[in-house]
């Protein structure tokens, strides 16, 4: 490292000194040599058909906070030269990375080899996203730099001339250089796409940043004016505003969904309450009201064969396995009571309850009150090498958590009805136009979910695979796994989140040409970014916000085939 000012050919006096550099007169300031850079970090997006290398953090030295440049932004051009798409072969691909320059590592050899100095202009033209749909072009300059190193009067090196030292923590537990570090690191993974990749969430993000604040309010009060302070502040502010998510006004016709879920419940439990009565009315001769004590082995049992019990409700912990063979569990007086989970009976009342989990609401305990007909014959069962005896029940009827009731001597076809399902009215949302962009058949989607209509919700979705590549691959398929998508949407739809509104697409990109060999159609894709807004309850009152969840989808890809209409491709339903 060389001195600041030491290439001068005369002697400064210390006070001279002092001024000529500008820092306070007990610091000292250094350049090192060879070290002009840009004060970025990027990331090479130098495969696709327009090269970019995306930024994806400034340092806190960097000139360019002096601009308006933003992490995420895709810089496409350098000085007017707009980057090289990198080639297959390996050695070329290694000095094409080398020679594009910024925020790579070796930046500094790029412009010395260009005979770039300091103060040199650096021109970057940058790719960001529009508003609400594709990208916007800017040129951005400022200054190339030398790395300088700094210390205070106790010949300590600081970040910045009235910066910190670097190796205190300053009882914050941590120094600064090794804090800076993770900090930086955080910052560009959420900034730089974390949120669009699912890789993070609210609520532990907001929980990292907090734990950041102290440490910012000891920088603002021991050092206000410094350079670093300042860069701290802008980027926790920044990453503050992403945590937050927008904010969003919600009518009492944006919620209206979550009310028609609640009556149609509410009437389906009421015919069930009703049907479960008249069923057991029919059944009085033949029904328990109490189960008298037996032996189980003996010729008592033929006297309880035929009746009928009403079994208390079965959740899901006394369902019991035996040998990979699940049943139904519960005690009356003392006896064990066992229905077959596999039997036909039992596997038409758990469809049932699949069925009203897809068309009333997906809030649904998964608690059995078996009505069932007692069985001439024992049961034996081995639960963890302990072997348990009680009475076998045929299933008649149910109902499941305390929602719906079926009637299971009532069949058609491997089904039966539940309760009032023949009246419910199916839902209907009228599909887009085979013309509408994207955004609206994405739009349609988040509807038909909100009305309870799976038909309509399933017909958005692609009835193929398309991948591009070399060569691409493009074959019908028709996922299999719709029901439990919708269901699982639905539930979040109900508990967790009150709306999707879609933010940002991107221009669409040709996944297929469709020449690549005879048969191929063409493909066109583009990516949607949407917002999930959940009510957040402050001191205030109530608001509705955007909110991240790694289970939830951010990034939507939406696929076209020879100028059809736009379908969603992937299986997630929210």
């Amino acid at each position: 490292m060389q001195l600041l000012l030491g290439l001068c050919a005369f002697k400064l006096s210390r006070s001279s000194w002092a001024q000529a550099i500008g820092v306070a007169q007990a610091g000292r300031v250094y350049v090192q040599p060879d070290s002009l850079n840009s004060g970025l970090v990027s990331t090479p997006m130098l495969d696709g058909e327009l090269p970019a290398l995306r930024v994806s953090w400034i340092r806190w030295y960097s000139a360019f906070r002096d601009t308006s440049l933003q992490v995420g932004d895709e810089v496409i051009a350098i000085n007017g030269e707009p980057l090289a798409k990198l080639t297959a072969n390996e050695a070329d691909r290694k000095r094409m990375l080398q020679g594009q320059g910024v925020g790579l590592y070796g930046e500094s050899q790029v412009w010395k080899a260009k005979g770039l100095t300091e103060g040199a202009p650096l021109r970057l033209t940058v790719r960001r996203r529009a508003s609400k749909q594709g990208w916007q072009t800017l040129d951005l300059t400022a200054p190339l730099r030398l790395q300088r190193v700094y210390e205070n009067a106790n010949r300590r090196r600081t970040l910045g001339a009235d910066g910190p030292e670097e190796m205190s923590s300053d009882g914050l537990g941590e120094s600064w250089s090794g804090w800076l570090e993770k900090w930086e690191r955080f910052g560009s993974q959420l900034r730089d796409g974390g949120w669009r990749r699912g890789s993070f969430g609210t609520e532990g993000s907001r929980s990292e940043l907090v734990q950041v604040e102290p440490r910012l309010q000891w920088l603002l009060k021991q050092h206000p004016n410094s350079a670093f302070t300042k860069a701290i502040q802008q980027d926790f502010d920044a990453l503050r505003a992403l945590i937050d998510g927008g904010v969003y006004q919600l009518t009492a016709d944006d919620l209206a969904y979550r009310k028609a879920d609640e009556i149609r419940a509410a009437e389906v439990a009421e015919v069930g309450k009703r049907a479960r009565e008249t069923f057991l009315g029919a059944l009085a001769a033949a029904r328990l009201d109490s189960l008298p004590k037996v032996d189980l082995m003996g010729p008592e049992l033929e006297q309880l064969a035929g009746k009928v019990l009403a079994l208390p409700s079965i959740p899901p912990r006394n369902w019991v396995s035996e040998a990979a063979h699940n049943w139904f569990a519960a005690q009356v007086g003392g006896t064990y009571c066992f229905v077959d989970t596999e039997s036909p009976e039992a596997q038409r009342m758990q469809r049932a309850a699949r069925r009203y989990s897809q068309r009333v609401t997906p809030n649904l305990r998964e608690d059995y009150a078996i009505i069932g007909r007692i069985k001439a014959q024992p049961r034996l069962v081995v639960v963890n090498g302990r072997a348990l005896v009680g009475l076998e029940l045929e299933a008649l009827a149910a109902t499941v958590g305390d929602a719906l009731f079926v009637d299971l001597t009532i069949h058609e076809k491997g089904q039966s009805l539940f309760a009032g399902e023949a009246e419910l009215a199916r839902a209907q949302t009228p599909p887009p136009p085979d013309d509408a962009p994207p955004q609206v058949v994405l739009e349609a989607s988040f509807k038909a979910l909100k009305a309870a209509d799976q038909t309509t919700w399933q017909s958005l979705f692609v009835g193929w695979r398309a991948v591009g590549g070399a060569p691409p691959i493009y074959y019908a398929y028709r996922p299999r796994a719709f029901d439990n998508a919708w269901v699982r949407a639905r539930y979040e739809l109900q508990e967790r989140i009150c709306d999707i509104r879609v933010l940002w697409a991107d221009d669409p990109q040709i996944l297929i040409r469709g020449d690549e060999y005879p048969g191929l159609p063409r493909v066109r894709e583009v990516q949607i970014e949407v917002e999930h807004v959940r009510e957040m309850k402050t001191p205030a009152g109530v608001t509705y916000r955007g909110y991240i969840a790694p289970a939830w989808t951010r990034t939507w890809r939406l696929q076209q085939v020879d100028n059809g209409p736009w379908r969603i491709a992937g299986e997630s339903g929210i």
